[in-house]
């Protein structure tokens, strides 16, 4: 049994905004687009992203990148009321935005990261976990010393 509703001439304006939403003038983004480019610009440079080496990319790059990306996001909102007003701006588009930016700035650089040590681990990893920070850590002795045995 299909919708006959759906099919109903007094559903054609319910189903065109269900569809694709509001009507929107040709390049209403362009605006939001230049802004966040240029904030995302200087706070980039403000944070020090580009002096990060992606061979040695570590938890400490990724607590950068997540300062910079909800800087740069956070200081979007009142510069684009300033310009725009936030008319005909998405509210959805703001953690949209900020998730895919963390996630376009840190897999590159985990993931090349990755390719050249052959795993994540000593980028995740603790001192004594990390393969290439500390080769003697390895070798843990199987069961503990005893005061009485250690001379």
């Amino acid at each position: 049994m299909t919708c006959s509703w759906w099919r109903s001439p007094s559903s054609l304006p319910l189903r065109r905004y269900w569809l694709t939403g509001a009507p929107q003038e040709w390049g209403f983004l362009w605006q939001a687009t230049v802004l966040f480019t240029l904030i995302s610009a200087a706070v980039f440079w403000h944070f020090g992203l580009y002096r990060g080496i992606w061979y040695y990319a570590s938890v400490r790059d990724l607590g950068a990148i997540v300062r910079a990306v909800t800087t740069a996001v956070l200081l979007l909102v009142p510069v684009l009321f300033v310009f725009t007003r936030l008319e005909d701006y998405p509210r959805s588009a703001l953690p949209l935005l900020w998730g895919i930016l963390t996630v376009l700035l840190t897999v590159p650089r985990f993931a090349y990261r990755a390719l050249k040590d052959g795993n994540l681990r000593a980028a995740f990893g603790t001192h004594a976990t990390s393969r290439r920070a500390c080769r003697c850590c390895w070798s843990v002795p199987a069961t503990p010393r005893t005061p009485s045995s250690a001379r």
